[in-house]
């Protein structure tokens, strides 16, 4: 989960196999398959540290792209390229990319820095960009505590433009109408479960949870290396809604 703060405040960043099971997107994957179902292609923005696009399991998928936008004030200018070692994106984008179909696009968009930090304007701006390149679905797996008119006015813009945005609920085990953007309305809010379907002891809670995911020691594939790390937080929940959203949304554009 990522935080950050307002004036200009700053935002930090919120892991597969059993998140998938529990949410059969493999079998929802092999049925538009088998069934030579239509599917529109659809694009999910991720604000968030970036993406490994040197990542070879990227590359050869065809759908992880490089927005070009990079609000951080670290890393690659012109290029939502993670900064070294900094896998949050990254993870994120291996569930995305395990949990949907091939016209599902994922475009990175980088606003965290090195040390896990975002200003909510530059959030703020992302969205705003992202809105305009076309994004159907955005995914925010960060969040802070407290109030920002400036966030709220841009997601219910972007909202009311018909985009679909997920975000993690966050991992303070606190109720979740302290944190944004977990706490409006307009967005849809997930939580992390474990593996046997029990609520996550740090997961923030509340009548503004929407959904539950997968967020407990969950597998991921984003690092440079070909084996799989094992971490835990809302942030690794929230994709695994956005990648149903996404494939929803592929079948009925309309929805």
């Amino acid at each position: 989960y990522v935080e950050w703060a307002e004036i200009d405040g700053t935002a930090e960043s919120q892991s597969l196999s059993y998140g998938t099971d529990m949410l059969g997107t493999d079998e929802a994957k092999e049925y538009i398959t088998s069934n030579n179902i239509s599917t529109s292609e659809i694009n999910i923005a991720l604000i968030d540290s970036g993406i490994n696009f040197k990542k070879k399991t990227f590359i050869d998928s065809g759908r992880v792209i490089d927005s070009g936008v990079n609000l951080s004030g670290t890393g690659t200018e012109n290029s939502a390229q993670q900064d070294a070692g900094k896998y949050h994106g990254s993870n994120i984008t291996s569930i995305l990319l395990d949990n949907t179909t091939d016209n599902v696009n994922i475009i990175g968009y980088k606003v965290t820095n090195s040390s896990g930090k975002a200003s909510i304007s530059s959030v703020a701006t992302a969205i705003e960009i992202a809105v305009d390149n076309g994004a159907d679905v955005i995914n925010l797996s960060l969040g802070a505590y407290g109030t920002s008119e400036l966030l709220k006015e841009t997601i219910e813009k972007a909202t009311d433009s018909g985009v679909i945005i997920v975000v993690a609920a966050g991992n303070e085990a606190d109720d979740v109408e302290n944190y944004i953007p977990a706490s409006y309305e307009e967005v849809f809010t997930v939580g992390a479960i474990d593996n046997r379907g029990n609520y996550a002891y740090f997961s923030n809670f509340g009548e503004e949870v929407d959904f539950v995911a997968a967020g407990y020691n969950v597998e991921l594939w984003g690092n440079q290396t070909t084996e799989c790390d094992y971490d835990s937080g809302t942030s690794f929940s929230a994709p695994y809604i956005t990648a149903v959203a996404a494939m929803t949304l592929s079948v009925n554009p309309q929805l």
